[in-house]
């Protein structure tokens, strides 16, 4: 029965020094970020949200109040806050709810100038074989005024 008691205890003092250890963690310092911001290659207006994700979860934002600038380097930042875990994570950022082209890599306390844009219209892809179709076109047209002008 002693042993028992003594077991139970031991295991108590485990538990209770983990959870102190675990309680006593300094929380992660938030990763901050400012620059630049456009839209379709023009300065975002004011107004423009900026949203940050890590893993697909809102982890900051913040609201453009100089045209094309977002945060500062004397002024609030866009702040991301996360976890240890969360270290090197991927950060993607959205301009008004638009995927930006740029992305960057999370870490407590880190403040860094990151220049963000983003495109409302992706560029019309060129349909398969279009090239060849056109040099054919162009080819055949050549052929058919060279052909007429023999006959001239």
């Amino acid at each position: 029965m002693r042993h028992a008691i003594f077991v139970l205890a031991v295991v108590v003092l485990v538990a209770t020094a983990a959870s102190i250890t675990t309680a006593q963690q300094p929380p992660a310092l938030p990763c901050q970020f400012y620059g630049n911001v456009t839209i379709d290659g023009a300065p975002a207006p004011v107004g423009t949200e900026i949203v940050a994700k890590i893993d697909g979860e809102v982890r900051g934002n913040i609201t453009v109040v100089e045209e094309g600038k977002y945060g500062g380097s004397h002024a609030q930042k866009l702040i991301v806050v996360g976890n240890m875990s969360d270290e090197g994570k991927n950060i993607t950022f959205y301009v008004d709810g638009i995927k930006a082209e740029q992305t960057a890599a999370w870490h407590s306390g880190g403040i860094f100038k990151l220049d963000i844009s983003a495109k409302t219209q992706m560029p019309t892809p060129t349909p398969p074989g279009f090239e060849i179709m056109s040099s054919l076109l162009a080819l055949t047209a050549a052929l058919l005024a060279a052909k007429g002008r023999r006959k001239a």
